[in-house]
């Protein structure tokens, strides 16, 4: 059993039981000597040839042996043999491009992945985990696959999961586009990884002002109601303040009635903000109108009063409902 051990430079001495084994470095190579005679031990050997006393070489053969370990991986260039940093798109020696089979691959292989998954949710974690590459080519490929893969509308407009999977998408495209940037932006390869971009951005713009069109149309027709209202009392108001005034009553309470359902139309197909301040300036204006016919031009006002006020009532509750509902 090894009970001490007490190393140097060029001088080993390990004891063994009763048995010590002498070795001395010679020309970068320990040899062992016996303790007893002194004599030197032939390669291998479990007796001396000169005492004949046993020798035990387990110890001395264990410190024989030496092992290095390496840990990680380190890159070279093919082209000259430098080493290569992280995140290289081109040798920094010799201008090689860095474009090895794993990562010429990688774009392939996510795509196969993307096609193999079961519902939005693995594809939006895919997406989020994939590692923009790092040469030109692949950058390209990739930015050309999420820039297809992103759809502005469903990006502008969308809700729920299927927004969150274009979401992961444009995240991407400007992910790729700025690591490019960082890499090759003073080349001119990278004018194809700014078409590409830009023609991304321009969609994006395009379908926001689409969705915003939209958004306004959809507004005009949910509040066609208390536009319609207040439209009905403006002409009963200008009616009213004529010399030869006609009677407006059916024009006063036709207004109030259609503001009013329109009041209560307000926020049930959508989250309603917009259309509670519609409803909220609709209601104001009947009121000023109907303050302003009695006033100054000693006219019936309080129909449009009581209408406005109705509507301002309804668009409170609405206004509570929709804040409570988020």
């Amino acid at each position: 059993m090894l009970s001490k051990l007490i190393p140097n430079k060029n001088f080993l001495l390990v004891y063994v039981g009763k048995i010590s084994i002498f070795n001395f470095k010679v020309g970068g190579k320990y040899m062992a000597f016996c303790s007893n005679c002194g004599y030197k031990l032939s390669e291998g050997s479990n007796f001396c040839n000169n005492c004949g006393a046993a020798v035990n070489l387990e110890v001395h053969n264990n410190f024989e042996k030496r092992k290095t370990t390496y840990e990680g991986e380190i890159h070279k260039c093919t082209n000259c043999g430098e080493i290569l940093n992280s995140f290289v798109a081109n040798c920094p020696s010799c201008g090689y491009e860095v474009r090895g089979n794993k990562a010429s691959n990688s774009v392939k292989e996510f795509a196969m992945r993307l096609s193999n998954v079961e519902n939005d949710k693995q594809k939006i974690t895919i997406i989020q985990s994939f590692p923009i590459p790092n040469n030109k080519e692949d950058i390209l490929e990739f930015l050309i696959l999420a820039a297809t893969c992103f759809d502005p509308s469903v990006n502008s407009t969308g809700v729920g999961v299927k927004k969150d999977v274009s979401d992961a998408w444009r995240t991407k495209v400007e992910q790729s586009y700025q690591k490019a940037k960082m890499l090759f932006a003073n080349e001119a390869y990278f004018s194809k990884i700014q078409n590409v971009y830009n023609q991304t951005c321009t969609r994006i713009k395009e379908s926001n002002s689409k969705a915003q069109k939209k958004r306004i149309g959809q507004l005009i027709l949910r509040t066609i109601g208390l536009w319609g209202g207040l439209l009905v009392f403006i002409i009963g108001f200008f009616i009213d303040i004529l010399p030869t005034a006609a009677n407006t009553s059916v024009l006063h309470l036709g207004g109030g009635t259609i503001m009013i359902i329109g009041a209560l139309m307000i926020g049930r197909k959508s989250n309603g903000m917009a259309e509670v301040g519609v409803g909220a300036a609709t209601g104001l204006l009947a009121i000023l109108l109907g303050m302003l016919l009695e006033e100054s031009f000693h006219g019936n006002g309080s129909v449009m009063v009581l209408s406005g006020g109705a509507t301002l009532i309804i668009t409170v509750i609405k206004l509570i409902i929709t804040s409570a509902k988020k």
